[in-house]
């Protein structure tokens, strides 16, 4: 009893010490993997020996991607900016250009690296080759990790740069280059192969039959069928397939089940005879396709989707053809075309998605992968579609996992250098270096985001004392947005349009001539964003750069409210060619006031809905008109003797629309997306108002048809106007999104349509008039935008 008490204790024990073994091992392991420190690994000079930098360029980019990819949980790759903020000496190696063995080693140990890469690319033959060796410390000493010397084609580079990563990092990698891969056809369409028609000749199709019936209905048919014979011996495709068509429509709708089953071989040969009509009718439509498609040397996705739409077209037709199921050796011909296409036209998607990928433009490279990849699902062959699919599966995997790495990599170096500007009591600078983080982290890369990431921000963000990310969620992205803006931002802008043109018309007999040839606005803004107040102003002047002053503009923004006020001035020249009252001239010149005053919400930083007062006075042609229902029966009212107005007040209440790329989005978010990219601006007003006429008008135009008197000044008017502006921009990188450059094409319309309010004149003494007003105005503009 106490031997089977003992044993039993004695197993219990030997159980917690081995489950306390194994737990203790398991946290020592994640201990290890929680205290795993990353070795640093530097990418140096990849030099251009007799070939273009860009070539060496890529190579070297390739490299660094490879290891994102394949490596990064193992390496932190430090990047340029690092080495020029927190390493001196080191900068000063490299600008030295010197770039043989001792500097190498020199910059590591400058930068304290635990490896650095460096090599060549040179032309060998007809190919090219590369020499890239990876130094690794080994105590205090610096020693050979890893050589790659290999020749390839030049369609291989971004294979054998992604090969060399991985024998860099890993010696005992092999590179066999019988799996690199070549270059392909994009579209192979093989031709039609259409065999020796026989058995035209009705006397071929041997039938008999005892029923008497049956064979009274073969020898009518055979009617059809010659004549179908004589079509096709013509080239008249379609005609002998309808003939064919008919005998084929007549077995099946007119006959017995029965008498169909004893037909049914004599049918068989008609339906071969409709599957030749077929091939012979589509056959040049399609090697039409063909030919047009192998002569492009470089077709673009648009050419072969094209193709492909034309092919579908074909098919669609041949599908459509009433028993025409026959035709099946060119559908299949078609249906060969279409995947040739379709996996072209995925190609493409993949090589945009490898331009983007190689610009570590991580979000566009796994769009076009995405796409690339739907597109594959409609490829018939089996065989193709698997292939098509599992190669670009790969590629997102791989874009995955390079994004990863970049984004952890890139937060790591930007904390690594608030933490340097810190250590020197450089505040602003290290905020800064932990914003830059904070953007990428909450920016479009944040699909790339991993646990690591925001734990490498938030360590550092509690020693410096700034809000830590806690998630990526859309709310979270936009608290981050906000956070990651300065507190306090100055932007300025400039607008020119360098050469004008005008279109004005109100009716015939006035013409203008505006004094501005040229316009150019400069703004500037005031952003407290950690308020979200927003203030400022505009002003734009004709001419020259200098020029008179035609348009003040200023406003105040609360968050997503705004008000808007300005006020300017038409000036010109105006010729009047119709008849002169007393007082009136030929040629005048004017001077007209408007003011403005708008009122928005805007509901994502670029759109914004409200509405617009807008009151001002400007020359005119007044028509005048006499409108006496009882006398005139309903006919158009008599026109009078017309005048101009040089003041005709107009006041107008609008809803006004909204949308600016360009400057709101500068304003509200604080930069634009790096590189090149579209932009648009549009405000657009469409309201009701009223109009009136001058009294020295009113008099003109009595004096002009002294029998008559002006009854009613006032008319009611529809106000409409727009101003588009569209173009490209350019950010460039090293300014982070705030310095934007653009250039575009400008236009402005306006439409004054109006109406007179005494709709109906009653006796021969009164008028009564309306007026109108259009003008055009266009013109290229250029803009330039900073926010400090």
């Amino acid at each position: 009893m106490k031997k089977r008490f003992l044993d039993k204790n004695l197993h219990t024990a030997i159980v917690l010490m081995l489950s306390m073994l194994f737990a203790g091992g398991t946290f020592t392991l994640k201990a290890d993997e929680r205290d795993f420190k990353k070795k640093k690994l530097y990418i140096s000079t990849i030099k251009a020996n007799g070939v273009n930098a860009k070539l060496a360029n890529r190579v070297k980019e390739g490299i660094r991607l490879a290891i994102f990819e394949g490596f990064g949980a193992q390496y932190q790759v430090i990047d340029d900016d690092a080495i020029k903020v927190m390493y001196k000496q080191a900068e000063a190696i490299m600008s030295s250009g010197c770039d043989d063995t001792s500097c190498i080693t020199q910059i590591a140990d400058g930068i304290n690296a635990d490896e650095i890469v460096y090599g060549e690319v040179s032309q060998d033959g007809a190919k090219i080759a590369i020499s890239v060796t990876a130094l690794e410390r080994k105590g205090m000493t610096l020693g050979t990790k890893s050589i790659v010397k290999q020749a390839f084609l030049e369609s291989q580079v971004d294979w054998i740069s992604s090969e060399t990563a991985k024998k860099l990092m890993n010696p005992g990698h092999v590179i066999d280059m019988a799996k690199a891969p070549e270059m392909r056809a994009d579209v192979n369409l093989g031709g039609i192969e259409v065999k020796a028609i026989e058995g035209l000749d009705i006397s071929i199709i041997r039938f008999k039959s005892e029923d008497e019936t049956v064979s009274k209905i073969i020898d009518y048919s055979k009617v059809l069928v010659a004549e179908g014979d004589r079509y096709f011996g013509k080239q008249d495709y379609a005609s002998a397939r309808a003939k064919y068509g008919e005998v084929v429509e007549k077995v099946r709708t007119k006959l017995s089940g029965a008498k169909q089953a004893q037909v049914q071989e004599y049918v068989d040969g008609i339906q071969k005879r409709i599957a030749s009509a077929v091939v012979m009718e589509y056959k040049p439509q399609i090697e039409k396709i063909d030919t047009r498609l192998k002569g492009i040397t470089n077709p673009e996705m648009d050419d072969l989707e094209d193709g492909l739409s034309k092919y579908i077209a074909i098919e669609e037709e041949i599908k459509a053809i009433p028993y025409g199921e026959s035709g099946g050796q060119i559908t299949a011909a078609i249906g060969d075309r279409k995947d040739s296409i379709v996996s072209a036209i995925v190609s493409a998607y993949e090589r945009n998605g490898d331009v983007y990928y190689r610009d570590y433009n991580f979000i566009e490279a796994m769009n076009f992968y995405k796409a690339g990849k739907e597109k594959s699902g409609i490829i018939l062959n089996a065989a193709k579609k698997n292939e098509a699919a599992g190669r670009i599966d790969k590629k997102i995997d791989a874009t995955m996992k390079t994004g990863e790495g970049y984004l952890v990599n890139r937060v790591k170096s930007l904390v690594d250098q608030a933490e340097y500007y810190n250590f020197q009591d450089r505040t602003s600078s290290a905020k800064s270096a932990m914003k830059e983080a904070r953007k990428i982290i909450t920016g479009p890369l944040r699909i790339f985001v991993t646990p690591v990431a925001i734990e490498t921000f938030n360590n550092y963000a509690a020693v410096i004392k700034i809000d830590p990310i806690t998630g990526t969620s859309e709310q979270e992205i936009t608290e981050a947005e906000s956070k990651s803006k300065d507190d306090v931002e100055l932007s300025a802008r400039i607008s020119l349009i360098p050469v004008t043109k005008w279109y004005l018309k109100s009716y015939g007999k006035i013409d203008y001539e505006m004094d501005a040839s040229s316009l150019t606005t400069y703004d500037a803004n005031l952003l407290f964003n950690s308020i979200g107040l927003h203030l400022g102003g505009s002003v734009t002047v004709d001419d020259t750069m200098t020029g008179k002053t035609i348009n003040t503009m200023g406003y105040i923004a609360y968050k997503n409210f705004c008000v808007k006020g300005a006020q300017g001035t038409f000036r010109g020249k105006a010729k009047w060619s119709g008849d002169l009252a007393p007082g009136m001239q030929s040629e005048f010149r004017y001077d007209n006031k408007y003011t403005e005053a708008d009122f928005l919400y805007y509901i994502n930083g670029i759109l914004g809905l409200g509405f617009s007062y807008y009151s001002f006075s400007m020359p005119l042609q007044i028509h005048t008109w006499r409108d006496d229902m009882q006398s005139r029966n309903g006919l158009v009212p008599e026109s009078l003797k017309p005048v101009y107005d040089e003041n005709f007040r107009i006041q107008s209440y609008s809803a006004y629309l909204e949308i600016d790329t360009f400057s709101d989005r500068l304003r509200h978010y604080g930069s634009m997306p790096a590189g090149f990219g579209p932009f648009c601006t549009l405000h657009f007003w469409e309201g009701m108002g009223v109009g009136k006429l001058s009294d020295d008008a009113a008099r003109n135009a009595e004096a002009l048809n002294p029998t008559k008197e002006m009854v009613n000044k006032s008319t009611l008017m529809l106000f409409l106007k727009g101003d588009l502006s569209f173009g490209v921009y350019w950010a460039p990188t090293f300014a982070g999104g705030k310095l934007v450059l653009g250039a575009g094409y400008n236009l402005e319309v306006v439409g004054l349509p109006m109406n007179n309010l005494s709709i109906n004149q009653i006796n021969d003494s009164q008028m009564g008039y309306d007026a109108s007003f259009y003008s055009v105005r266009h013109g290229i503009i250029i803009r330039a935008y900073g926010v400090w």
